[in-house]
């Protein structure tokens, strides 16, 4: 926060570039979680094979760990709440991909529902970064 000196209102300091940096990838990836829905639809109605889900869902693994090294590398985001929520993303996603190679058709069920929670998690990281890009504040952690 920064003192006006004209008026002496408390004016919100600007985020980061590396907030507004890691706000941008994670809006990328949570577009591409949104394709990779549909190119598992497509997959599953028979209008195309499982291969483009598979090929696109191998490239948005390397997002992740971007994410984790925006989180770390930026002092504003570098608290505890952003630190668990990109380690839980790493993992959810490393989680997924082993879901996708089971043959067990039982466990590997789960592999949508671990999409959402992947979806969900990102969602958090996107609406924190949002926040303190428009100036809000951010909750004490």
């Amino acid at each position: 926060m920064t003192v006006e000196p004209s008026t002496g209102n408390v004016a919100p300091t600007a985020a980061p570039a590396l907030q507004r940096a890691r706000l941008a990838v994670i809006g990328v990836f949570i577009v591409g979680l949104f394709v990779q829905f549909y190119l598992a639809g497509r997959g599953a109605f028979g209008a195309s094979t499982y291969s483009a889900h598979r090929t696109f869902g191998d490239v948005l693994h390397f997002v992740t760990p971007a994410i984790l090294l925006l989180t770390l590398i930026n002092r504003t985001t570098r608290n505890r709440v952003d630190i668990v929520l990109s380690i839980l993303l790493v993992a959810l996603y490393e989680v997924q991909l082993a879901l996708a190679d089971l043959d067990h058709p039982s466990v590997g069920a789960f592999h949508p529902v671990n999409g959402l929670l992947i979806l969900g998690v990102a969602y958090a990281l996107f609406r924190r970064d949002l926040r303190a890009v428009r100036g809000r504040a951010r909750p004490q952690t």
